[in-house]
């Protein structure tokens, strides 16, 4: 099932890249809800990680720590070595105290633009990833006696309540969920 959604991982991708993308200066995104792409890619990591990972957590299989350092193992190589290019190509130009929370993904968890997009602008959603790899397993403890499809459905309707409240973007992510 998970091989399944490699093709909409390739959909998303392209739409997230027609977001950064213009035709010039000034004339904007190609794709101005390209950012979707974004939200999904949030919500099928915090699927793949429940579908992965919410059994052997809620049963205590697997300790906090080993799930963390399996999760930041593969994220956190590339992202020193892509930090590291970034910084070649800004001529080491950024303050030290942007780079070390950047080094840490860290970034995006303090509310200044300059520190939120420093280094490798786009590690942002890595640094909210590792946020999320933190809390993942205190959640699964705390509602594992819940259904997953619960968790799911719990954990998918946080993103930002400004933007759901005039979309129907919660409605149509609900009943994805609640068809799992």
């Amino acid at each position: 099932m998970i091989k399944s959604l490699t093709s909409l991982r390739f959909i998303f991708a392209i739409m997230i890249f027609m977001h950064h993308y213009s035709r010039g200066e000034g004339t904007g995104a190609i794709f101005p809800e390209g950012f979707l792409g974004v939200t999904f890619f949030f919500i099928l990591s915090g699927f793949v990680l429940s579908y992965s990972y919410w059994g052997k957590l809620s049963e205590r299989k697997i300790h906090f720590w080993d799930f963390l350092k399996r999760r930041v193992i593969k994220l956190y190589p590339l992202h020193l070595l892509c930090l590291f290019v970034a910084l070649v190509f800004s001529r080491f130009s950024l303050p030290i105290k942007t780079i070390i929370p950047n080094m840490l993904l860290l970034q995006s968890w303090i509310p200044i633009q300059g520190y939120y997009f420093s280094g490798n602008a786009v590690s942002w959603c890595l640094s909210n990833e590792i946020f999320f790899y933190f809390i993942f397993p205190m959640l699964v403890v705390l509602f594992g006696k819940f259904s997953l499809r619960f968790g799911m459905l719990f954990a998918g309707g946080g993103d930002n309540p400004i933007y759901f409240s005039y979309s129907n973007y919660p409605r149509i992510i609900s009943s994805c969920i609640i068809l799992f």
